[in-house]
């Protein structure tokens, strides 16, 4: 059987969330290199970006800039700054290249995804090869966040749709599990 995909859906919250976001996707974090960190700084180079500005802080001024343009000055505290999309290939891909899936990825993404897109890193320097992609869920110049999310259906619809758009054709499988089991827990 094929080794499975991962795909999630998160939501950034906060005034600092989408900055926040951004450093640990840059890798900016000195704390995160830690030697309890599940970061190898040693692999850290081979990461790369397929979309968006280089610093953490550039992002997240486009981000500010792009609401104040539609007008929103003071976003509501609880309200969604930008969607997170995970993409994940299972830990035995290090060896092969992950740019082709990974562009697939983001092609997708943009397909499929309305607001904008803030960036796209690909992280090597993890135990599996995946991906961050951020979106300001700017949809007619109001943060339409919850409504990009949509409820646990959707979530389920999106990983269907990605499956069979995307990942099938790298020989991934869906995995049905909603936990990792325990061998798997040692093994990873």
């Amino acid at each position: 059987m094929a080794a499975s995909h991962i795909f999630r859906l998160g939501t950034i919250k906060g005034k600092n969330g989408v900055l926040v976001a951004m450093q640990h996707n840059k890798r900016t974090l000195q704390a995160e290199r830690g030697a309890s960190a599940n970061i190898d700084a040693t692999r850290t180079s081979l990461n790369y970006c397929l979309a968006g500005d280089s610093t953490p802080q550039d992002v997240a001024t486009h981000a500010k800039v792009q609401m104040l343009k539609a007008g929103i000055e003071h976003p509501r505290k609880n309200g969604v700054m930008a969607i997170e999309v995970l993409f994940s290939l299972p830990i035995d891909r290090h060896q092969q290249d992950t740019k082709p899936y990974f562009k697939d990825c983001l092609t997708w993404l943009n397909k499929t995804f309305a607001g904008e897109l803030l960036s796209f890193d690909v992280h090597l320097d993890e135990s599996a090869p995946h991906a961050h992609a951020i979106i300001l869920p700017l949809i007619d110049c109001k943060m339409q966040g919850n409504k990009l999310m949509g409820s646990h259906g959707n979530l389920m619809r999106l990983i269907n749709l990605f499956h069979a758009d995307v990942a099938k054709h790298y020989g991934l499988s869906r995995s049905d599990r909603k936990r990792l089991n325990e061998a798997d827990k040692q093994r990873l």
